[in-house]
């Protein structure tokens, strides 16, 4: 979405900031961001564009209620359409360290731990005593047959078998949550562009798909993301304050195994996408090349994952 100046310096106004200049920060799937500079600091204007699914309210709220412990703070929130014909939010520019690297240093894997612990820590208890792991499986099946004609027929084929072993594992274990009581605070998107790292400290920004959620669905994400092999796992584990008795490590690398098969059906659907040209170009994940290269990534992993002694 682009918006002018005039606007800029009416949100600013509203917010009681002397206006400098802005410009434009990036541009994501569902959100557009707006560096602000004015006589008061350095401000991020995220304005929403998911006409889906509406989080801007949310987002704020969960930030509100971390006042930057975690991740920026915020300041404003406006839903009102009167500046702008969707929600935003003014928050915090975090302005120190780096992404971290492709390969996680020690550093990193302790501090990352350590904040996953903290953050988990924050929980909300849940209507009903279970996880329905079954449910989200069936719901990554139906997504991926509704957009396989996408991909070659051997590709299909591949890919079913490692649904049909999957499924069996995920009915097999259907109960293995059914004793949680409480589910945690996860970010919701822990990609390495939304890390900031630096000296020990780290913050995370994107808050928008924030949810009281299973903790491993996170711990699980951060070890996929960072290829961790057992032993630097059992690092994270510890730092993290995961436990690694063998019914622990079964919940585990039964999440484990679902974050494979989320990304997998997810690059499926994106590729349906790409060719109905439904992406924006300018976007990540929006060439059919790097998206099957993706693909082909998955594929392996899942098949290592199935193999799991743990499961």
């Amino acid at each position: 979405m682009d918006i002018n100046e005039s606007q800029v310096e009416k949100i600013c106004k509203k917010c009681n900031y002397d206006f400098i200049s802005f410009q434009l920060l990036g541009v994501g799937a569902f959100n557009v961001n707006y560096l602000l500079e004015t006589k008061k600091g350095k401000f991020v204007l995220r304005i929403e564009t998911n006409a889906q699914f509406k989080q801007k309210k949310y987002e704020y709220e969960i930030l509100k209620s971390l006042n930057g412990k975690f991740g920026p703070k915020v300041y404003f929130f406006d839903d009102s359409k009167k500046i702008i014909p969707t929600d935003y939010l003014i928050e915090e520019f975090i302005d120190f360290g780096e992404h971290p690297p492709a390969k996680a240093s020690d550093e990193f894997l302790e501090t990352m731990g350590k904040w996953y612990r903290r953050l988990h820590r924050i929980k909300s208890k849940i209507d009903e005593s279970c996880y329905d792991i079954e449910h989200s499986s069936n719901y990554n099946y139906k997504k991926y047959c509704e957009n396989k004609q996408v991909l070659e027929k051997e590709c299909q084929e591949i890919i079913e078998k490692l649904f049909e072993k999957f499924l069996k594992i995920i009915k097999l274990n259907r109960s293995i949550f059914s004793k949680r009581k409480y589910h945690s605070l996860l970010q919701g998107d822990p990609t390495r562009s939304n890390i900031f790292f630096s000296e020990n400290s780290v913050k995370l920004i994107d808050w928008e798909f924030a949810h009281y959620q299973l903790r491993e669905r996170e711990l699980a994400f951060f070890v996929w993301s960072y290829e961790l092999d057992e032993m630097r796992k059992l690092t994270f584990f510890k730092h993290a304050g995961y436990p690694t008795t063998d019914f622990a490590r079964k919940q585990f690398e039964t999440v484990f195994l679902l974050i494979c098969i989320d990304m997998l059906a997810w690059r499926v659907e994106r590729l349906r996408m790409i060719k109905d040209g439904k992406v924006d170009r300018m976007l990540t994940n929006s060439s059919f090349e790097e998206v099957m290269d993706g693909l082909r990534y998955d594929i392996q992993i899942t098949e290592i994952a199935l193999k799991n002694p743990f499961l």
